[in-house]
């Protein structure tokens, strides 16, 4: 029998400062929602801190992996481990993710910004020009996507981190690497010297000359090795679907488009995965993961939304 899948949705909370978007949600039809709301139950509601390195969205995805928490959460090793042009001995070691940036300053600090989409060849040439500066620290790089690479050093094993979209918007010191940490190890102090060299490197790079947003930074990211205390994951793996078409326009603050989006996946992409019985969904905001089965409730509870069935702008509440 085929496990059900878990659909991890992100960014399906609207802010709390937002209440454009509130009002947006509670205006919309989403019949197919509505409907399998009525046939599902909630499991349990997974609240996090607002120190927390990882967003709910990749908490509820770690607990799919079965990833302890707290713990760093080896994404960079997770990807590296299902390319099929590295070999095995090199993906048992510690990997992270190098992405593209954009620091701004401001009022005396630095604030971290997505800087945009970059064409493979943009990105090929920047990978040329970094890498030396790399391999000097025993750091290899690898190509992943345009504005990220994978990095293959013992610098990364067991190394917190929050990923880049946990930090965009936020000031970046409290999230820097070892900021949580009670004394900088050497291998955290290499790697913002590294960060730093980057950003030297960046500063004049001709590749700014036309983009709005200039890449002037990186972001390290997705650390540490699978094994010891994060295990590879089950196998099989239970499947799970990971959506966040809701991200750009939840960042936004833009209502419209953020509506846009939640018909699109009611009426295009969540029947398909949510219909089978014991589908789960994920509801996945900034503080909190909301775990909901297609089950049927308890007899009381049914007996309730035969009189009233729960909505989806009250299951999805903002945040606590």
């Amino acid at each position: 029998m085929i496990a059900a899948t878990t659909v991890l949705l992100g960014h399906a909370l609207p802010p709390a400062d937002s209440p454009d978007m509130h009002a947006a949600l509670a205006a919309l039809p989403l019949p197919f929602l509505r409907g399998w709301l009525r046939r599902s139950v909630c499991q349990r509601t997974d609240t996090s801190q607002p120190e927390d390195l990882a967003l709910p969205l990749e908490r509820a995805w770690a607990d799919t992996l079965g990833w302890p928490t707290p713990s760093p959460f080896p994404w960079a090793a997770l990807a590296a481990r299902a390319r099929q042009d590295l070999p095995a001995t090199q993906t048992a070691q510690a990997w992270a993710f190098i992405t593209l940036c954009h620091w701004q300053v401001g009022n005396g600090q630095f604030t971290l910004l997505d800087s945009g989409p970059l064409r493979v060849e943009e990105s090929d040439a920047l990978l040329q020009v970094m890498r030396p500066y790399f391999e000097e620290d025993g750091i290899t790089l690898y190509p992943h996507r345009p504005g990220q690479w994978l990095a293959c050093s013992p610098l990364f094993d067991d190394l917190p981190s929050a990923s880049l979209t946990r930090v965009l918007g936020l000031p970046i010191e409290p999230w820097l690497l070892g900021a949580q940490l009670p004394a900088l190890t050497p291998a955290i102090r290499t790697l913002r010297r590294l960060q730093n060299e980057m950003q030297m490197l960046l500063y004049q790079h001709p590749i700014n000359e036309t983009r709005g947003t200039p890449v002037n930074s990186i972001w390290i990211e997705g650390c540490g090795r699978l094994g010891g205390v994060t295990p590879p994951p089950h196998e099989p793996r239970p499947p799970v679907e990971v959506l966040d078409d809701l991200r750009e326009p939840w960042l936004l603050r833009d209502a419209q488009r953020w509506a846009q989006a939640w018909t699109r996946l009611d009426a295009d992409i969540l029947p398909a995965l949510l219909t089978p019985p014991g589908a789960r969904v994920v509801w996945c905001g900034q503080r909190q993961a909301r775990w909901w089965t297609h089950q049927p409730p308890p007899t009381l509870e049914r007996l309730r939304r035969w009189f009233r069935s729960p909505t989806p702008a009250e299951v999805l509440a903002c945040d606590v």
